[in-house]
């Protein structure tokens, strides 16, 4: 529904039953019955911070599809993943899979950046703190990595 904005989300034990809609344009608020919803927001990409760094597409980074890094972008070893790349989708599930992808090409990178000699396993270092052994402990989602330097 353009120009307008989900009010509330109703419904009972069974789960959605209607949306509270508001017209932007005169304020009016309708119930519109749903067994149902999914919610298509706008979306900007956060890419500003990369402007004139990475070659984009109306604020996506474009990635080189190619067969040796798919997620590329237009850096050599800088990858590029989910929403930020995806200007048709947009959604969770495809950022997902993106994500793992772009994963991949960097082992893949480092490996080959490796095997070169162009860098030592002194180079790459993931340190895992005392907080992060903490949070684990904790039940806490929480890691922290420090830069690689290739």
């Amino acid at each position: 529904m353009w120009d307008s904005e989900l009010a509330e989300v109703k419904g009972d034990n069974m789960g959605v039953t209607s949306a509270a809609i508001k017209s932007k344009k005169d304020g009016s608020v309708k119930d519109i019955n749903f067994d149902g919803i999914f919610i298509a927001i706008g979306h900007k990409p956060n890419t500003d911070i990369f402007t004139n760094q990475l070659d984009m597409d109306e604020g996506y980074i474009i990635v080189k599809n190619d067969s040796a890094y798919a997620t590329q972008s237009n850096v050599s070893g800088v990858f590029a993943a989910g929403d930020v790349t995806d200007k048709i989708y947009r959604q969770a599930i495809t950022s997902a899979g993106s994500g793992c992808m772009a994963a991949l090409d960097a082992e893949k990178f480092i490996d080959k950046k490796l095997e070169d000699g162009k860098v030592t396993g002194a180079n790459i270092s993931v340190k895992i703190t005392n907080e992060f052994m903490q949070a684990l402990n904790d039940g806490k989602d929480y890691f922290q990595v420090f830069p690689i330097n290739i």
